[in-house]
């Protein structure tokens, strides 16, 4: 059998290793650039965390509880995947400690995922702190409610300092460059591996099935089933090979992270965070290791979010401004004198619905899709990747995957009002993380108001009478790139 993976990202690769490390009489092509213009996994803060992702919605729907049941076994599956991955690299004669440096996944009493609960944005952070601790006790996690004065790498700006926190011992990160490289020097020493650094620029298909893709230098390459996980650029991939697919349309939710040397004295052995906020997953430092080239120490900042109909090339000043702001102000004032050494921009899928498509299609059988994960492409790619080669090799669907197939109608799990009012939250907490200043209390229910009666204009100019539009596809229904 010989599968095409369109897509080099991080769940390409790990359903590439994952399918060839389940059987030895298989042919696997992955195909995408090795600069990966755009690549949400490059940009990602890599952090393997459930827990920390909690936020007032997680538990909301049994969708939602799916969706967090199927994070929940993938940071289980995360610790035995990179040592498989780890032993065969080691195998092959290379020798590199500076990646079990920076990739962690918990379980040691010095090393963690702090979440800070502090004054910079609203009420709604507090909410979420809360609806984590509430779930770490209903799971019966291993962490600690801590006073942050004390915690090593937390030196916040006297007015943004946090009262409380939570040292979660079980969630950990990795650095996105170095495993993806030695997910890579793994795969192409498999002889029945081939990665090939071009795009697809086009997919051939005849009738209901997929016969070829084809290559930038117009070569056709064919194979027996074919897996698009090209992320963000899905949907356009599509249009431009005149495939009308029946699913939820791809979006790019465009986020920039940054990537730093500290100070020499400045010791940021942990990855410190705040809840997720409004419109996005709050302030995030996360330790990426050791350079080798230098033999610095890295951390990366992040992040913000926005999506967009179409790919953006370069990081806004205004993200920048206000990854730097929030890292310093929440986190650390010395990130002040911190050196710049990268800015990264990717793009997370994200799904009209903001639900994944996840399986094989209905309209073309020989094709199987994996994208609109959001920002949780990294933390779900084992996961993700066992689910892809269990329906390569036996076309067998998980039932919590049954939900997320590409072929579907958009999924609407909320009402009208309960959207509005969520929505209405969402943006004045995103308001209050830029910079917004109320001069009176009166302020705050003025700005509910006239966002309230905003969004109740717009459902109606869409026909969302008895549903509600997902918070992240606001800007996408009112400029009319969904119909």
């Amino acid at each position: 059998m010989k599968i095409v993976i369109v897509g080099n990202g991080i769940i390409g690769l790990t359903t590439a290793f994952e399918l060839v490390d389940q059987k030895k009489d298989i042919d696997i092509v992955v195909i995408g650039k090795t600069d990966r213009i755009g690549s949400g996994s490059l940009a990602a803060g890599a952090m393997l965390n459930s827990f920390a992702e909690v936020d007032a919605d997680t538990f909301s729907s049994e969708i939602e509880k799916d969706r967090f049941e199927m994070s929940r076994a993938a940071a289980d599956m995360w610790p035995r995947f990179f040592n498989r991955v780890y032993e065969k690299y080691i195998e092959l004669g290379n020798k590199d400690e500076s990646v079990l440096d920076a990739c962690f996944f918990g379980k040691m009493e010095d090393r963690y995922t702090l979440i800070v609960n502090g004054p910079l944005a609203n009420s709604f952070d507090d909410e979420n702190f809360n609806c984590i601790a509430d779930a770490l006790d209903r799971w019966k996690q291993n962490y600690q409610l801590v006073d942050p004065s004390s915690i090593e790498g937390y030196l916040p700006a006297q007015r943004f300092r946090a009262t409380r926190a939570l040292k979660i011992y079980d969630e950990g990160w990795t650095s996105p460059s170095k495993f993806l490289k030695i997910l890579e020097k793994v795969l192409t020493s498999n002889l029945n591996v081939k990665l090939i650094n071009s795009n697809v620029t086009n997919i051939l298909s005849i009738n209901n099935i997929i016969s070829g893709v084809v290559l930038e230098n117009g070569q056709t390459i064919k194979a027996d089933k074919y897996l698009i996980a090209n992320g963000a650029s899905f949907s356009e991939l599509l249009t431009r090979s005149e495939m009308d697919f029946q699913g939820p349309k791809i979006f790019y939710g465009v986020g920039t992270s940054l990537e730093v040397i500290p100070e020499k004295d400045h010791i940021h052995l942990n990855c410190i965070r705040t809840p997720n906020r409004g419109l996005a997953c709050g302030t995030y430092t996360v330790p990426q290791g050791v350079n080798l080239s230098d033999n610095t120490r890295r951390v990366l900042l992040g992040a913000t979010n926005y999506v967009s109909h179409k790919p953006v090339y370069n990081a806004r000043v205004n993200n920048i401004r206000s990854i730097f702001k929030n890292a310093v102000s929440e986190i650390n004032t010395r990130f002040d004198k911190a050196e710049v050494v990268k800015i990264n921009l990717g793009w997370r899928p994200v799904s009209a619905d903001t639900y994944p498509l996840i399986g094989y299609s209905e309209q073309y059988i020989n094709m199987i899709v994996c994208t609109g994960t959001k920002r949780d492409g990294w933390h779900l790619s084992p996961y993700l990747a066992k689910v892809l080669a269990n329906q390569v090799f036996e076309e067998k669907v998980p039932d919590i995957v049954k939900k997320f197939m590409p072929n579907r109608p958009l999924i609407k799990n909320i009402d009208r009002d309960k959207a509005i009012k969520k929505a209405v939250k969402h943006l004045i907490s995103a308001a209050y993380q830029h910079e917004y200043n109320p001069s009176s209390s009166m302020m705050d229910i003025d700005l509910a108001k006239y966002y309230e009666e905003q969004l109740k204009r717009l459902h109606d100019s869409v026909g969302a009478n008895d549903w509600g539009i997902p918070v992240d596809m606001i800007g996408m229904y009112k400029h009319g790139h969904i119909k």
